[in-house]
Formats: structure tokens, sequence, C-alpha cells
């Protein structure tokens, strides 16, 4: 049986889009957003629509978040982050996009 576990926003919920990172993988097709607090060991929590939760396992604390099929799923099912992908003005369009992405933040987690 899964164990469910309630996991923190605190750090989503104040993020300040400009300190976080994005990173997109072409081979795999994935984009990864790391918040400004992101350490180097996290734990993976699917949500939805192809979106995971990064978080740390030991605060529970959620640093970031991976979407897998960025471009072939993820985009189709939110056109209007296609006008800003690829990002001509990062800034700008890293707040968006982790704007949208923040809505899949998580109250719980089944691992």
């Amino acid at each position: 049986m899964a164990s469910v576990f309630s996991l923190k926003t605190t750090y989503v919920d104040r993020q300040d889009p400009s300190r976080a990172t994005m990173s997109y993988d072409a081979e795999v097709d994935t984009l990864y957003i790391h918040l400004d607090v992101f350490g180097s060991l996290h734990v993976a929590c699917y949500l939805d629509d192809g979106v995971y939760a990064l978080f740390d396992p030991e605060t529970l604390e959620v640093v970031g978040f991976q979407v897998e099929n960025w471009r072939s799923v993820f985009l189709t099912l939110h056109p209007d982050l296609a006008e800003c992908w690829p990002p001509p003005d990062p800034q700008q369009d890293q707040c968006y996009i982790l704007q949208t992405i923040q809505r899949y933040a998580p109250n719980e987690c089944a691992v």
C-alpha cells in the first residue's frame, strides 16, 4: 500500500519567479523548474498531465517541478504557453510558465 505524504508548498507560495531556473532537455522532452531553494537531493511525486513535484524528502517541501513530454503533450494541453515557448524573453516568459506549473502544486503525494 502506498504511503501518503502531506507536502509543503511554502516555497511555491512565496516564490519569486525571477529566482527560479528553468532548463529543457530536448532529448527526453522534459522541462525542469528549480525554485531558488533547490538542493541536490529530491524525490519526484506525480501530480497530473506529466507534471511531477520535486520535493525535499526530509522537509517534504516542494522545491521544483518536472514536466515530461513538454513539447509533445503539455504545450498541446496549454496552448497559451506555446506562444512563449521557446522563451524569446526568458525573464518574462519564465514567470508565466512558472505560474502555470504552480497551478499543479500538490497538497498530498502518494509514494
